[in-house]
């Protein structure tokens, strides 16, 4: 199968993405992530969908979703402040906004996985060659069934009702409030390990972003850091909720919880 979009070309079959014939050197997996996209055009895709189809066999976190979400931009010349191609939806995913024409034969069907169901029709043909059950068995195996199934629920009923009327279930109390940005377009947001500390990040007219923290237990909101030129900013917790990483650009940062100046990690291409 082929896509064709703007001036661009990408072929399944060779995984190779083109422009105006001139091939654009490309990652796998920035590869793979466009090929889900160019399949789903003009759709939602979520952050989850995306790592489950790209890092199937992974455990990755959004940082490697954030990073070759830019290297796609970059290689499409998109620009995230007016975008042609992919267009960013705030703490939800991603979505291909511009028109994908698709020539040749389809892919296999995939699952919500990313896997191939490349072996259905081989255990739909053996199970179709397989001999009839005699009807007697049939009968006795789905009688044996339901007695199974039976015993297993007067069980599972008998162990609830004992729990039901043995304790006394604790009475929660739930607690709703709302906590606005103090300025700006929320894009994401990142609760500490320890519960107690809620930190996000907002946009201001697409042309810089900043980041709060603020505790669940108080009314104040402090600005962390004032991101100028950069809007996609991909930010996690440290394990010990004493500091806060995040990408901006191509190099990494982190800054204190109780504040302080960022200071530069590493280089992060």
């Amino acid at each position: 199968m082929a896509y064709r979009f703007d001036s661009f070309e990408f072929d399944d079959a060779s995984f190779r993405l083109s422009r105006a014939g001139e091939s654009v050197p490309l990652e796998p997996k920035a590869l793979r992530l466009l090929l889900y996209l160019l399949e789903n055009p003009n759709r939602l895709v979520r952050k989850q969908e995306l790592l489950d189809y790209v890092w199937p066999e992974a455990n990755v976190g959004e940082n490697a979703l954030t990073r070759a979400i830019g290297l796609l931009r970059k290689a499409l010349d998109d620009d995230i402040r007016d975008p042609r191609f992919i267009e960013t939806v705030p703490t939800l995913g991603y979505r291909f906004i511009t028109q994908v024409a698709a020539t040749g034969a389809a892919r296999p069907a995939i699952t919500q996985a990313g896997v191939p169901r490349i072996g259905d029709a081989r255990i739909a043909n053996e199970t179709a060659s397989q001999p009839a059950e005699p009807p007697e068995r049939l009968a006795k195996g789905r009688s044996s069934i339901v007695w199974i199934a039976a015993a297993t629920f007067a069980l599972a009923f008998g162990t609830l009702a004992f729990v039901h009327f043995r304790q006394t279930p604790a009475q929660r109390q739930r607690v709703q409030y709302q906590i606005s940005p103090p300025e700006g377009e929320l894009d994401d947001f990142k609760l500490s390990p320890d519960g107690k500390f809620l930190a996000f990040n907002t946009g201001e007219q697409s042309t810089s972003s900043k980041i709060w923290i603020r505790s669940l237990d108080g009314l104040d909101t402090r600005l962390l850091a004032d991101i100028e030129g950069f809007v996609d900013v991909e930010m996690f917790w440290s394990r010990d909720g004493e500091s806060i990483a995040y990408f901006s650009g191509s190099k990494l940062y982190k800054i204190p919880r109780r504040g302080g100046p960022a200071v530069l990690v590493t280089e992060a291409p």
